[in-house]
């Protein structure tokens, strides 16, 4: 591609990026009222440890959004135009797993071309990883604590029984193995001896840089389960005559568009399993047509 198509390519990946911390902006703003609303007058019918943890999973889900959105705008501002060609599939990687699919879309309609990327991408995976899983834990931490302090409830998580004890411990627990392995990840990944570019991660490092690999094929496989699921539900929907004759004919209309969507996610997610894996960085990207084909003929259509 030529340096001014890249250049438009990482405008609107900035672009794209951007617009996801301002919408996961809004819903901190949304989740800090409700969070006001629930400790000052309470809301009926729901413990303060029920809140507490929604409250803390919430702000956990909506920092990891935000660390993603930011990581990726970083690498694209900070990328000359080879490195942020050649290492596009580190940017679906983070963009799929925070639920994103305009960034994907972007870079999945760059050409095909044979590339070898030019950074270490267990380098730089661990890196993203370790801040999203980080920033993403001492948020969901401190959202639980503080819930608590206010309503002082913190005398209480001790006394509890059942599903609020299950709930509760299995939450700590998760957040606790996310803020073991950001302060892992990011005291061995980030820092001025950490080299981006070095060919070759050994020992521990590298044990743990494969770890992370195979957290991001788990995330991807789910990504595409999810994905074949929601096409089978979408056939199922056509055949539906519950919902009534115009609502079946709509989904009929619409059913081509939306397999095209899941496609190109399974597509995307895909390639972004042969990228993470690929022997020394070297693969075929793999340019995703048929969704503009699709959206291009709806558009003509409606």
């Amino acid at each position: 591609m030529r340096s001014w198509e890249i250049q438009r390519v990482k405008f609107w990946v900035v672009f794209a990026n951007i617009v996801g911390l301002i919408i996961a902006s809004i819903a901190a703003v949304i989740l800090f009222y409700t969070f006001v609303q629930a400790t000052t007058i309470g809301i009926e019918g729901v413990t303060n440890t029920v809140w507490s943890l929604i409250f803390a999973i919430s702000a956990f889900a909506i920092a990891a959004n935000i660390a993603a959105c930011s990581f990726i705008i970083n690498f694209t501002k900070k990328s000359d135009d080879a490195t942020f060609s050649n290492n596009r599939y580190i940017l679906v990687l983070f963009s799929l797993s925070s639920g994103g699919i305009f960034t994907p879309f972007i870079l999945m309609r760059m050409p095909n071309v044979d590339v070898r990327t030019s950074i270490n991408p267990k380098i730089v995976v661990s890196k993203g990883y370790g801040i999203i899983a980080l920033s993403s834990a001492i948020v969901g931490f401190a959202t639980f604590t503080i819930f608590n302090a206010a309503t002082s409830n913190l005398s209480n998580l001790g006394s509890l029984e059942g599903t609020q004890s299950t709930a509760l411990i299995t939450s700590m627990a998760i957040f606790g193995v996310f803020l073991f392995w950001g302060i892992l990840n990011c005291a061995l990944f980030i820092g001025k001896t950490v080299d981006e570019t070095s060919t070759e991660v050994s020992g521990f490092r590298n044990f743990i840089a494969i770890i992370n690999f195979v957290i991001a094929t788990i995330t991807l496989i789910w990504i595409i389960i999810n994905s074949i699921s929601t096409i089978i539900s979408a056939i199922s929907d056509t055949f539906n005559r519950r919902s009534g004759f115009l609502s079946t004919m709509f989904n009929s209309m619409l059913l081509g568009l939306r397999i095209a969507m899941q496609m190109f996610i399974i597509y995307t997610a895909w390639h972004c399993i042969k990228g993470i894996w690929s022997k020394k960085g070297e693969f075929e990207y793999g340019q995703y047509q048929r969704l503009s084909d699709k959206q291009a003929e709806y558009q003509g259509r409606f």
